[in-house]
């Protein structure tokens, strides 16, 4: 029996798409989160798309990694003690001065 391949059209390399499962596994959360960051529920989230095929909801492995990287925060910086000591940091959440507990 000889197999018959269409002319000009190269092997297709299959690849492993990740499930609600798979994206649920990787961030250790729920599936039902994973479901809300999707529809759009979560302010501030705007989730990768997904391949739709029917019912089938996928994503390929790398839009979710890169998805996630991006949602790193940035590393606060710690500002430095004046030489008086008056103050000895800053409240990084409001960004507001501490005085040096007398």
């Amino acid at each position: 029996m000889t197999s018959i391949e269409p002319a000009g059209i190269a092997p297709v390399t299959p690849i492993r798409v990740w499930t609600f499962d798979d994206v649920a596994e990787y961030f250790c959360v729920s599936v039902k989160t994973v479901e809300r960051w999707r529809s759009g529920k979560v302010a501030g989230i705007t989730f990768p798309p997904a391949i739709v095929v029917g019912r089938n909801v996928r994503w390929e492995p790398q839009d979710v990694i890169d998805w996630a990287a991006e949602q790193k925060e940035p590393t606060p910086v710690v500002a430095a003690v004046r030489e008086d000591n008056e103050y000895v940091g800053v409240d990084l959440r409001s960004d507001r001065r501490r005085k040096k507990a007398a």
